[in-house]
C-alpha cells in the first residue's frame, strides 16, 4: 500500500523548491552572457574605448551626423527604424549603448545623466565628427539636453521624445504587471522573465500589435545580462535629471533648433509634461510635434511617421557646406 504524503512534507518540499529556484536566479544561472548578446544582437556594431569605458557603437551612413541616446533598459538597436530612414536619406547615424546598458561596460566615473552627456562629444571626437545633431528618448533625453547646452558650437540640432524633466506620479499599474513585479523582486531575485516584459511593455505601448515577440525577447535578454543587479542600481542612482528649475534654465539657454516629438497615449509620461518641456525652450527655435497616436516608444510605434518627422526636421536644419 502506498502511504499518503503528509501536508508537512508537501509544505517542506514547496519551500525547498522555492528557495532552490530563488538561488538559481540569485547566482545568475539564468543570466544572458555577453557573448550571447553579441551573437544575437551585435551585427554591425563595434566596441570603442572612451575615457576609460568600453562602449558598443554603430556608426552608419554618410552626411551630417546625428548621435542618438536610448532610454533605460534599452540599447542602440532601439533606433533601427529611425536609422534606416535617415541613412537612406543621406545622414550619418551614430548610436551607442549608454554605459552600463546594452553591451557597454560599467563606468567607474558613474552613470549619471551628466556623465552620459559628457561621453557624447567624446564619442564624436573619437569618430572625428566636429558637429552633430543629438537626439534622446526617455532617460537619454536629459543627457542630450545637457550636451546641447554645454556644447552650443558643436550641436546643430536637438531632438527629444518622451523626456522626463521633473518629478511626476506614475499611474497605477495593471494587476498583471503588479503581480509580475512582485514575482520578479521575490521569487526571481531581480530576474525579469518574458512574462514581465510582455506586461510592462504592453502597458506603455499604445498599439499593442507593434509589441512583437522579438522586442519582448530583446528586452528580456538585455535586462538579464550578467551583472544586471549592479546595472540596475547604477542607472537608478540619484541624479539631477528631475531638477525642474535646472532643466528650465538649461532649456532656455539652448539655441540649437529643437524638435520635441510627443505622443498622446504614453502611460509613463503625460502629454502635458512634454508641452511644459517645449515651453521652456526659446519659441523661435523649438518645434513641438504631437503625433496622432503612440505610447512611450515613438521609434517603435508609430515608427514610420516619427522617423519621417525627424528626417524633415533635420532637412530643415541641414547644411552640407
Amino acid at each position: 500500500m502506498i502511504e499518503s504524503i503528509s501536508p508537512q512534507a508537501i509544505a517542506i518540499t514547496f519551500v525547498v523548491s522555492v528557495i532552490a529556484i530563488w538561488l538559481s536566479f540569485r547566482i545568475g544561472l539564468w543570466n544572458t552572457r555577453d557573448h550571447t548578446l553579441w551573437k544575437r544582437y551585435g551585427a554591425g556594431s563595434d566596441i570603442v574605448r572612451i575615457d576609460g569605458v568600453d562602449i558598443r557603437i554603430k556608426d552608419e551612413g554618410d552626411g551630417p551626423a546625428l548621435i542618438l541616446v536610448h532610454g533605460a533598459f534599452g540599447n542602440l538597436n532601439f533606433w533601427d527604424s529611425w536609422a534606416n530612414e535617415l541613412i537612406a536619406k543621406g545622414y550619418r547615424v551614430v548610436r551607442f549603448d549608454g554605459p552600463p546598458e546594452g553591451i557597454s561596460g560599467l563606468d567607474e566615473k558613474g552613470h549619471s545623466h551628466d556623465r552620459l552627456a559628457q561621453l557624447i562629444p567624446m564619442l564624436a571626437d573619437k569618430l572625428k565628427i566636429e558637429q552633430f545633431a543629438v537626439g534622446g528618448t526617455s532617460r537619454g533625453g536629459p543627457a542630450a539636453m545637457i550636451c546641447a547646452a554645454k556644447h552650443p558650437g558643436r550641436v546643430t540640432g536637438l531632438i527629444l521624445t518622451q523626456t522626463p524633466v521633473y518629478n511626476y506620479d506614475l499611474p497605477k499599474f495593471p494587476i498583471k504587471l503588479r503581480i509580475a513585479q512582485f514575482l520578479t523582486n521575490t521569487i526571481f531575485a531581480g530576474y525579469r522573465p518574458r512574462y514581465y516584459w510582455r506586461q510592462y511593455l504592453g502597458n506603455i505601448f499604445d498599439d499593442k500589435s507593434a509589441l512583437t515577440p522579438e522586442i519582448v525577447c530583446e528586452y528580456t535578454d538585455f535586462s538579464n545580462r550578467s551583472g544586471h543587479r549592479e546595472i540596475l542600481a547604477a542607472i537608478q542612482a540619484p541624479g539631477q535629471s528631475r531638477d525642474r528649475e535646472r532643466n528650465r534654465e538649461m532649456a532656455g539657454s539652448i539655441k540649437a533648433p529643437t524638435l520635441i516629438l510627443a505622443t498622446p497615449n504614453d502611460n509613463v509620461l503625460s502629454l502635458e509634461h512634454q508641452r511644459t518641456l517645449a515651453s521652456w525652450f526659446p519659441a523661435e527655435s523649438c518645434k513641438l510635434v504631437v503625433l496622432p497616436n503612440g505610447g512611450h516608444f515613438p521609434p517603435f510605434e508609430p515608427h514610420t511617421q516619427s522617423a519621417r518627422i525627424v528626417r524633415e526636421f533635420l532637412d530643415e536644419t541641414r547644411s552640407d557646406d
